[in-house]
């Protein structure tokens, strides 16, 4: 695989897809280049390239099942650039309050969850407490005492009677 910078002089949709549902473009440079570029899109604006302007892409050369060369044509991978570095973001603590936030609301629906599908009786209490041993296990591990994990807020077979609001 070759990169170049060239002037993009013509597109040509092939109207055809891949097996992994791309759409084909036929694409030819100022240079004398030219192959193939695959897209996820029919739309000819939807290939990154301007025709017209100058872009810089890949180029590499295959061979066909039936043996006949053709070229593919990629556009440069996106990332960083040499000599640039990554800065972490300012954390003022407010991105760990969100991070609790979602993993307490998907503890409470895994509580719900739970609670139902054990038969367990569905207190807003013991929803709560279930809910916080789920959170604490997720931000903690096993770093809880062995108490709190296995402690169970019902006991099970006790008939479903619904406190809860909703």
């Amino acid at each position: 695989m070759e990169t170049k910078t060239s002037v993009l002089k013509n597109v040509k949709p092939t109207g055809k897809q891949d097996m992994h549902g791309n759409w084909g473009f036929g694409i030819t440079f100022e240079n004398g280049d030219s192959g193939l570029l695959n897209s996820k899109s029919d739309q000819i604006g939807s290939i990154g390239f301007v025709v017209g302007k100058e872009v810089t892409y890949n180029i590499e050369r295959k061979l066909s099942k039936a043996g006949n060369e053709w070229f593919k044509i990629t556009r440069p991978e996106k990332g960083l650039q040499p000599n640039t570095s990554f800065t972490q973001p300012a954390n003022n603590g407010s991105n760990n309050n969100v991070q609790d936030q979602i993993i307490r609301q998907s503890s409470v629906k895994a509580a719900i969850d739970f609670m139902i599908g054990s038969g367990v009786n569905l207190k807003l209490n013991s929803l709560l407490e279930t809910a916080d041993i789920i959170f604490n296990y997720c931000k903690n591990g096993l770093n809880n005492k062995p108490s709190e994990i296995a402690k169970e807020p019902e006991p099970f077979g006790t008939p479903i009677e619904n406190d809860l609001p909703w």
